[in-house]
């Protein structure tokens, strides 16, 4: 979906039960910050990758709490049975930790 199709969906529905899962960055065309910029309003759950994680998990979620995010922050894990048994999703688990408690600090 495009940045103007989920727009003009979440303008259509207008509803505060809806909401959009953001993918940081994972955009078919265009700038991923800036569409996620655009789209940060309308935003009830999200995915870290490893590369937003490692290269600007504090200005994602600074741009979340600026557009009025609460929720939660999912981070993703690599793609198997055993994700909890690699070292890297602990990795980028403290990596959004630490972010968000830097974001949080600075936001008060």
């Amino acid at each position: 979906m495009t940045l103007s199709e989920m727009t003009r969906l979440a303008e259509t529905v207008d509803h505060p039960g809806f909401g959009i899962l953001l993918h940081l960055g994972r955009w078919s065309a265009g700038d991923g910050e800036m569409n996620d910029r655009a789209v940060a309003k309308y935003v009830m759950h999200t995915h870290f990758d490893p590369k937003v994680a490692s290269t600007r998990a504090e200005a994602a979620i600074r741009m979340l709490i600026d557009a009025g995010y609460r929720g939660a922050l999912g981070v993703e894990c690599p793609s198997s049975s055993e994700e909890l048994e690699h070292p890297e999703v602990y990795h980028h688990v403290g990596l959004v930790r630490r972010a968000l408690t830097k974001a949080t600090a600075a936001a008060r």
